[in-house]
């Protein structure tokens, strides 16, 4: 998974501390780069897992002054992937995300409660669409949407 990440995957990014785990079993490996952004430099954590003929990628995308903080909660997600059963697979709701206009009179509260989650459904629903803390709706805008299928 190194080589895949190094020749593949990251192949055209400055990788560090490109290295070789095992994740409940599963072969896989990570590194750390950093990237420009629109908003400033960020800390790419890249983690790659194979299983069969598979490979799962996943991207951390922190800022640089709290990667360190954060790597305890970053590697408690890294180390917590791994396969299910087909019983365990079945008992899950497929979500699909979808694209909507905003229409007047939506607000990001209103919008936010038909989600399918628990728990802090307006802050996924500002995460999903690049919102800020203080960032209201326009209408025409276009947002994405989250439903049970």
């Amino acid at each position: 998974m190194t080589r895949y990440i190094g020749q593949v995957w990251g192949k055209k990014m400055r990788l560090t501390d490109l290295e070789r785990i095992t994740v409940n079993g599963l072969e896989a490996a990570t590194a750390i780069t950093r990237a420009r952004t629109r908003s400033g430099a960020v800390d790419l954590r890249l983690v790659a897992y194979r299983i069969d003929k598979s490979i799962y990628r996943f991207i951390f995308v922190t800022p640089p002054n709290r990667t360190a903080a954060m790597s305890e909660d970053l590697r408690r997600v890294t180390y917590s992937f791994r396969t299910m059963g087909a019983r365990e697979a079945g008992n899950l709701k497929p979500l699909v995300m979808r694209v909507a206009t905003v229409r007047r009179g939506d607000t990001v509260s209103g919008l936010a409660r038909s989600l399918p989650f628990p728990d802090f459904k307006e802050e996924r629903f500002r995460v999903l669409n690049g919102l800020g803390p203080n960032d209201g709706l326009k209408a025409g805008q276009k947002i994405k949407t989250v439903t049970l299928r």
